[in-house]
């Protein structure tokens, strides 16, 4: 079984009961382009991130309850972002660029402030993909608008020491960079 596919099988097991369905990632299929490679490989990594940062969040919520999620969401997604890199050979993070400057590489940064997620750009020997995170259902349920927020997400955050103004409408983001094989 490819990697893609266990990934997508832990992410379907975890959301079993998920609010909405989270597609397949496909591994990425060889060529003998290594920019193309690189390429796919960032943006494969990328969406599979996406899928199991989505899947553990909704997990904790459906099990453990909101503040849960919230602690899943901060404390243990960066741990599922470095083992899906090592897995990959590709570097992955997270970054939230509109509401905490700083908190990724200048190159997310500026690929948030150009909107232009999802596109894989080359930067050198290197691949990038930033994947836009808050449109992603479940998001929303403690990154929409303050006062669309539930009672108990707003305790949950608060029990967290989470402020809502350092989640609300963040527009984080995950991105990945793959390196280009050299001949």
């Amino acid at each position: 079984m490819s990697v893609a596919r266990a990934w997508w099988l832990v992410a379907a097991i975890a959301c079993r009961e998920a609010p909405a369905p989270v597609r397949p990632v496909e591994a990425p299929t060889p060529s003998v382009d290594p920019v193309q490679d690189a390429a796919r490989a960032a943006e494969s990594a990328a969406r599979m991130a996406r899928v199991a940062w989505q899947a553990r969040v909704n997990q904790a919520w459906r099990d453990e309850g909101v503040q849960a999620a919230v602690r899943a969401c901060r404390d243990e997604v960066p741990m599922i972002l470095d083992k899906i890199a090592a897995d990959q050979g590709v570097y992955v993070g997270r970054a939230a660029p509109r509401a905490h400057p700083g908190s990724g590489p200048d190159w997310v940064v500026d690929a948030v402030k150009a909107a232009s997620p999802g596109d894989p750009a080359r930067q050198g020997d290197r691949m990038r993909v930033v994947l836009p995170m808050a449109g992603q259902p479940g998001c929303r349920a403690c990154h929409g608008p303050a006062s669309s927020l539930r009672r108990d997400v707003r305790d949950a955050l608060e029990a967290e020491g989470v402020t809502q103004e350092a989640v609300v409408g963040v527009g984080g983001v995950v991105w990945t960079q793959a390196p280009i094989a050299g001949p």
